[in-house]
């Protein structure tokens, strides 16, 4: 407890291949001092019978820290996890931030975190991603409130495993900027 509250944990995520899982929530432990991530996630190797608890999502070496609304997703066709999530602070500012990690034997290994979306002046949320297992493309779409008032969906994608990502693209009419909250991408198993 913080405060003497309870310390409550929503917005649940999980993806899972065969028997490894990776699930995540928001955790409001992040707002007590020494104020962590407000993101954690925990893994499992036996179709989620038992979890190991990870803590918080590991912040980026330029500092700052995963901001919540988490959501996880896996390459069937690799083994690659993703976790995405909100980001706050660090260089160069707040947006969204991508982590992915795989199993080898049982073990849980990060193979890369990184920014991906800035909101600079805008509060950026509501993300969610999803990976193609043909291509391995990632797709990720948010919602931008402008000025963190006026809300509008954007969509960004990586071609290299998330290294780099596309200029954000409007996904609907401009007409409709103010009306739009909350966005899901999907792939097909072929690709689409």
């Amino acid at each position: 407890a913080c405060g003497g509250r309870p310390l409550p944990q929503a917005e649940t995520t999980i993806a899972a291949l065969g028997n490894d899982m990776v699930a995540g929530w928001n955790d409001s432990k992040g707002f007590c001092p020494p104020n962590g991530a407000v993101q954690g996630f925990a893994t499992s190797n036996d179709a989620g019978l038992t979890w190991t608890d990870r803590g918080d999502v590991p912040a980026l070496a330029s500092g700052g820290r995963y901001r919540g609304d988490p959501v996880h997703f896996v390459d069937r066709s690799n083994g690659t996890f993703w976790i995405l999530g909100l980001y706050e602070g660090g260089t160069p500012g707040s947006g969204l931030a991508i982590l992915n990690g795989h199993f080898t034997a049982g073990a849980w290994n990060v193979d890369g975190n990184r920014q991906i979306a800035l909101g600079g002046a805008d509060f950026l949320d509501k993300e969610w991603g999803a990976v193609d297992p043909v291509s391995h493309n990632l797709y990720v779409t948010y919602s931008r409130f402008v000025g963190g008032a006026i809300s509008q969906i954007e969509f960004i994608r990586s071609t290299d495993g998330g290294a780099t990502w596309s200029a954000p693209a409007l996904m609907h009419d401009a007409g409709q900027n103010g009306n739009v909250q909350g966005s899901r991408p999907v792939v097909g198993p072929d690709g689409e």
